[in-house]
């Protein structure tokens, strides 16, 4: 995407289309980095914190009933595991 770098007395800024703003969703007061490639180009992008889960979202997740893979038992063993002898 090709933005134009634009003043207004003493700020500069860039002018975002709005579906790039919907598609990052981003806010009033959200920051950007801007990205310096050369001197005609820049990338506007957004720091988004990876998502961090806690174990009861994530089990909220599981199914009920877990699925079961036909053949499984009968699986010849390829590491540490325990067998139930």
């Amino acid at each position: 995407m090709q933005v134009t770098l634009q003043r207004r007395g003493d700020e500069w800024f860039v002018v975002v289309p709005d579906e790039f703003v919907k598609q990052q969703q981003l806010k009033k007061g959200d920051p950007v980095h801007l990205l310096a490639h050369s001197k005609s180009e820049s990338t506007v992008g957004r720091d988004r914190p990876a998502r961090r889960y806690t174990l009861k979202e994530l089990l909220a997740e599981m199914p009920d009933e877990v699925p079961r893979v036909e053949g499984w038992e009968e699986m010849p063993s390829v590491g540490r595991e325990l067998s139930p002898d």
